[in-house]
C-alpha cells in the first residue's frame, strides 16, 4: 500500500460540502430557514417556556457555517469584523441612543398632560429602568446581533453581485 492510498486527499471534495460550495445562497436560505423552522417545531412546541430569542440564530449558524464551508477561517474572521465596523461617527449613535428613549418619555409626558384622563403614568423608575432595559434589548438582541450577519453579512452581497 502507498502513502497516497493510505490516506485520504485533502482536496478530495465531501459530498456534504460540495452543494453547499456550489450553491451557497440557496444552502443558506434553507439552512437558515431550517433552523427556526425546526426550533419552532421540535423545542418550542415541547417546551413552550423556553425562551424564543434562540430562533433567531438560524441565519447566523447558517452564516457561519457556509463562510466556514466557502471561504474557511479567514472568511469568518471578516465576516465577525463587520459586526463591529464603525461607518458613522459616534455622535449618531448617541443620537439614537439617547433620542429614542427621550421619543418615549415625550409621548408619556403628552399623554399626562390631559390626553387621556384615566392614563396613569409609569414612575420615572418604571421607564427609566424598563424603558431602557426593553429599548436595549429590542435595539442589540432582537434581531440585529442575532439576524444580521446573516442577511446583511452573508446573504445580501451574494444577492447584489446579480
Amino acid at each position: 500500500m502507498t502513502v497516497a492510498t493510505a490516506f485520504p486527499s485533502a482536496a478530495q471534495p465531501n459530498r456534504m460540502v460540495c452543494p453547499l460550495r456550489r450553491y451557497p445562497l440557496l444552502s443558506y436560505f434553507l439552512i437558515a430557514y431550517a433552523f427556526t423552522a425546526a426550533f419552532d417545531l421540535l423545542v418550542l412546541a415541547r417546551f413552550p417556556d423556553v425562551p424564543s430569542f434562540l430562533r433567531d440564530f438560524g441565519p447566523s449558524v447558517a452564516a457561519l457555517l457556509l463562510t466556514g464551508v466557502t471561504a474557511g477561517r479567514p472568511g469568518i474572521k471578516r465576516l465577525l469584523r463587520r459586526l463591529v465596523l464603525w461607518r458613522v461617527p459616534v455622535r449618531w449613535y448617541l443620537r439614537v441612543l439617547l433620542g429614542t428613549p427621550a421619543i418615549y418619555v415625550v409621548g408619556i409626558l403628552l399623554a399626562v398632560a390631559g390626553a387621556v384622563a384615566s392614563f396613569t403614568a409609569p414612575s420615572p423608575t418604571e421607564w427609566l429602568v424598563f424603558g431602557t432595559v426593553g429599548f436595549l434589548y429590542a435595539l442589540v438582541f432582537a434581531g440585529p446581533l442575532f439576524e444580521e450577519p446573516g442577511w446583511r453579512g452573508f446573504a445580501l452581497p451574494r444577492m447584489q453581485t446579480r
